[in-house]
């Protein structure tokens, strides 16, 4: 290891953001992120966040779930991150086929062992999921005291209150 790598790292595991044990740690409390490289225009696809980094710290805050973008400057980023990915307590997956993306070989070279996720499918299937988890609690059963609810109150959460002007005789 370099000695910058090794200042970053040792940096890194001072400021609690690294665990540096050596037993095999339970993968399935690792927080996923996708890695891709940075193209051209940001997808837009109200599904997934996808963000840009210029910091190691910036990175390893990032929620569960981002997208996050490399360029092709930041390679050595990536390395570090796709090899070290146990060391921070990471599950990362390489994303391919996002629109108006060149994949170049320094991104192949970075994210060669990582799980290779297809763009198209990924967003099929969280739509999908989404879908179907709305109609389960749309046919839910609904208990009495929300069938009133529903009944009673507007989409605002107030009461419905009788109009008495569109009651009554027929205009004359």
């Amino acid at each position: 290891m370099s000695d910058r790598m090794e200042q970053l790292y040792q940096t890194a595991l001072a400021g609690g953001l690294i665990n540096a044990d050596k037993e095999e740690a339970d993968r399935s409390s690792y927080q996923t992120i996708f890695v891709a490289p940075l193209g051209s225009s940001l997808p837009d696809d109200g599904i997934l966040t996808y963000v840009t980094v210029d910091k190691f710290p910036d990175l390893l805050s990032q929620p569960a779930g981002t997208v996050v973008l490399f360029r092709e400057d930041q390679s050595r980023l990536l390395s570090v991150l796709c090899q070290d990915a146990d060391v921070f307590e990471r599950d990362v997956h390489a994303v391919f086929g996002l629109p108006n993306t060149d994949y170049g070989r320094w991104f192949e070279e970075a994210t060669f062992s990582k799980p290779r996720v297809s763009y198209a499918p990924l967003i099929s299937e969280i739509r999908i999921s989404r879908d179907v988890e709305n109609l389960r609690s749309a046919n839910a059963p609904k208990t009495v005291a929300e069938r009133e609810d529903a009944r009673i109150l507007t989409t605002k959460g107030t009461v419905r209150t009788h109009d008495e002007d569109s009651i009554g005789l027929a205009a004359e």
